[in-house]
C-alpha cells in the first residue's frame, strides 16, 4: 500500500488505497481516501529532514483521530443498514484502533521530534489493519450484490 512519488529532490513513500480494497458502498471509499490523504500530508511534512516536530505530529494525529472517529461511526451505521452480521466485532475493532491511536498520541506528544520512518511505520500498520478488517465487510457486500443480481435473473 505504498507507492513512490517523485518530489523535487527525493522519492517519498506515500500510502494509497489499492483498487482491490475499494468497498463501492456509500462514502466509505471517499472516507478512506481522505484518511490516507491526512497520513500522506503528515509524511510529506517531515520533508527532506526526515523528522516532524512532536507538536506538529500530535496536532496532525489529533485531527486524524477525530476524522477516524467520524468515519467509524458512519461506517458502523452503513453496516447496520445492511444487517452486517459481524458489526459487533467490527465495533470492538474500531475501539481497539482508537485506543492504540490515543496511545501513540500520548507517546509522541512529549517528543520534540518524531522521525518520519516512525510515522510511516505507525500509520502503515494502522492502515493495513483497518483495510484488513474492512475486507470481511467488502466480502459481505460483494456476496449481497451477487445474491441480488442472481435473484433478479
Amino acid at each position: 500500500m505504498t507507492e513512490q512519488a517523485e518530489s523535487s529532490d527525493t522519492a517519498k513513500p506515500l500510502l494509497f488505497l489499492p483498487a482491490s480494497a475499494l468497498m463501492h458502498h456509500g462514502h466509505i471509499d471517499d472516507d478512506h481516501r481522505e484518511l490516507i490523504g491526512m497520513l500522506n500530508r503528515m509524511l510529506l511534512a517531515a520533508g527532506a529532514h526526515g523528522t516532524l516536530g512532536g507538536a506538529a505530529f500530535a496536532e496532525g494525529l489529533q485531527s486524524f483521530i477525530a476524522r477516524a472517529e467520524r468515519h467509524f461511526r458512519d461506517e458502523e451505521q452503513a453496516m447496520a443498514a445492511v444487517a452486517y452480521p459481524q458489526l459487533a466485532q467490527h465495533k470492538l475493532h474500531h475501539a481497539d484502533v482508537l485506543r492504540r491511536l490515543a496511545g501513540a498520541l500520548r507517546d509522541t506528544a512529549v517528543q520534540s521530534k518524531v522521525a518520519a520512518a516512525e510515522v510511516y511505520d505507525l500509520f502503515n500498520f494502522i492502515l493495513d489493519d483497518l483495510l484488513r478488517a474492512d475486507l470481511a465487510f467488502k466480502s459481505f457486500l460483494d456476496a449481497t450484490r451477487k445474491a441480488k443480481c442472481a435473484s433478479a435473473d
